[in-house]
């Protein structure tokens, strides 16, 4: 499996997103991004591009672009990211960790 870093341009996406603070956890973070998509479901909304944050030092955010009309409910939020220059990274998250790709991923940024 390879895993793949790029620098890319990145247009603007309307996400319902997750925030929350706290140590590091592949299965909060896996578990965010399915209650965000079982959400997005229930709501009839199309989505797309999964997008994982860091705004803050140990702030995390899980968002997924939504398409159609959506509004704010609960824990979830409709945010709207503008056109920006992004890391990127594919890999099979089956085979690699996702900890092992955010690690390697700032140490790449460095």
């Amino acid at each position: 499996m390879v895993v793949d870093f790029q620098i890319a341009r990145s247009p603007g996406y309307r996400v319902a997103a997750v925030r929350w603070k706290g140590p590091w956890s592949d299965a909060r973070i896996h578990r965010q991004f399915l209650s965000v998509l079982a959400w997005a479901r229930r709501e009839g909304l199309r989505t797309g591009a999964w997008v994982f944050r860091e705004p803050a030092e140990r702030t995390w955010e899980v968002a997924i672009e939504v398409r159609g009309k959506a509004r704010s409910e609960g824990t979830i939020r409709i945010r709207t990211y503008p056109a920006s220059e992004v890391a990127r990274v594919v890999f099979d998250p089956d085979v690699v960790s996702p900890r092992v790709i955010h690690h390697g991923l700032a140490d790449w940024l460095r």
